[in-house]
């Protein structure tokens, strides 16, 4: 999830609303030599647009959805345990590490912040915010936070597609970065 919205600089509610044939039918453009892309489907604007993905993540993400990969497993995990369990195609699916009612379930936004947050704290990418009490609104205390949150992505995806089109003018770069994540205006972009 965190590799398709920094490499694509889509939103975690683009990621999240991919099915499996956009990797299959992406899959098939990079077998005939094409660019992969991606329809989106559910952006924030209802608009639906195109997206250029990296040729390895697809290959790791046809891998992760097809019949034996780790989709594939947690599917099997809710069918055997929820007879009203139905395979919405989404790409992203709770996995068979958790609970079996929830296996094969499309992934939530929040499951994936706390993942995200997760990770950046057992990596020590963390700061450091105070706790105070409520009564007296004085500081009684530290806890450790995550620094980031998975749009944070976006821009990150941005600034690394600004120095990878440096060699085109200014405006055309912001308008390229415009269409890949989806803004009205490339002024929204910039």
């Amino acid at each position: 999830i965190s590799a398709f919205c920094l490499t694509t600089g889509s939103r975690i509610s683009e990621t999240l609303g991919l099915n499996t044939g956009e990797i299959y039918a992406a899959y098939k453009s990079v077998q005939e030599g094409k660019p992969a892309v991606i329809r989106l489907i559910k952006t924030k604007g209802s608009k639906p647009r195109d997206i250029i993905v990296d040729r390895d993540l697809i290959m790791l993400l046809k891998r992760y959805v097809d019949s034996d990969g780790p989709r594939a497993r947690a599917v099997e995990i809710g069918q055997a345990h929820r007879s009203s369990f139905k395979d919405n195609e989404s790409v992203f699916v709770n996995e068979s590490d958790c609970a079996p009612r929830f296996a094969g379930r499309t992934y939530s936004a929040k499951r994936a912040e706390e993942h995200f947050a997760a990770v950046q704290i057992r990596i020590g990418m963390v700061r450091t915010v105070p706790i105070y009490d409520l009564e007296t609104r004085e500081p009684i205390g530290e806890r450790q936070v995550n620094k980031h949150r998975i749009h944070h992505l976006r821009h990150t995806y941005a600034i690394q597609a600004w120095h990878a089109y440096r060699r085109l003018p200014e405006i055309d770069r912001w308008i390229k970065i415009q269409g890949q994540l989806g803004h009205k205006s490339h002024e929204v972009t910039a």
